[in-house]
């Protein structure tokens, strides 16, 4: 284990405000993560004025062109977003910023030198559909510091086997040290436990030709194999934070549905974007936008050298 200098431990958490429901959720989460860093809080909004163009017989209003209309908007947001801040915790200190420009290039702009960037998956303003696009992966792969995407809120609540604890994905790699400390580090601010799972499909003869699946003897013994390995990865981490209860898991299956699965009611999943094995270019690809719509919890995406 290397854990120096691994994560950012200075600078502001940044949140990205759009006045929508998971935004408000974001900026809950960021509050906290502030406070709990005894870090300063960040505020931004993005400011993209788009105007539909003019259609026959049809007069654009002067109002939809004016911009300082919605620069208007904007500052209002961030008032009641830093008013809201104050509330949660006063001894936070907050600075704003109304951003023009593309979302992606703001809100990377924005993270330079922060220790989090924290947003919300769904908007109705300036940050709609942020996370379901081209956009989420623009900033979940050159995010020059962690990630925290809130889920949009949903009416109904499943609780998984991992009910209010820390989830990671862990794959072996010299990578995924990164999504690994900052699992352990947020499970120790939050006072929570962490499971730390690996995903693995079971090899078969029939996938080179030979039509026989391999013997369940195995099979144990490739679980137990690397159970030892995810067992040696953590020894470290365990020493550096031993108020976290730790749990492993191996678990068969494809990656975004294990991680779906176990992050049904969890306090957080963090997984990195590079690795090899079980979660190879897992954020950089069609397995994020699976994982970023369909997860219980927020998900903390940790870049290599973030």
């Amino acid at each position: 284990m290397s854990n120096q200098n691994i994560l950012p431990d200075s600078g502001p958490v940044v949140v990205g405000v759009d006045g929508s429901p998971a935004s408000g959720l974001a900026l809950t989460w960021a509050v906290e993560e502030a406070w709990l860093r005894s870090a300063d809080l960040k505020l931004i909004t993005v400011l993209t004025t788009v105007i539909p163009p003019p259609t026959f017989g049809y007069v654009l209003p002067q109002d939809v062109a004016d911009t300082s209309r919605f620069a208007a908007e904007a500052a209002e947001r961030l008032k009641v977003a830093a008013e809201i801040a104050a509330h949660q915790r006063p001894d936070v200190t907050v600075t704003t910023e109304v951003s023009e420009g593309l979302v992606a290039a703001s809100l990377l702009a924005a993270a330079k030198g922060a220790q989090l960037l924290v947003i919300g998956t769904h908007g109705h303003g300036e940050i709609h559909d942020l996370m379901l696009g081209s956009v989420s992966r623009q900033v979940a792969a050159h995010a020059p510091c962690p990630l925290i995407v809130i889920p949009q809120p949903r009416n109904s609540s499943v609780a998984g086997p991992e009910l209010g604890r820390v989830v990671v994905g862990v794959d072996g790699s010299a990578a995924n040290e990164s999504a690994i400390a900052a699992a352990f580090a947020l499970a120790d601010r939050r006072g929570l436990p962490l499971t730390a799972i690996h995903s693995w499909d079971v090899p078969s003869f029939d996938s080179v030709g030979l039509g026989a699946p391999i013997v369940l003897a195995d099979a144990n013994e490739i679980e137990d194999g690397e159970l030892r390995a995810m067992a040696e990865s953590l020894s470290g981490w365990r020493a550096q934070y031993p108020t976290v209860a730790v749990r492993q898991r191996i678990v068969h299956g494809s990656p975004a549905q294990v991680l779906v699965e176990a992050s049904q009611g969890a306090a957080a999943l963090v997984v990195g974007t590079r690795g090899r094995g079980g979660f190879v270019g897992l954020l950089l690809g069609s397995v994020s936008h699976a994982l970023l719509h369909h997860s219980g919890c927020p998900v903390m995406v940790v870049r290599l050298n973030s």
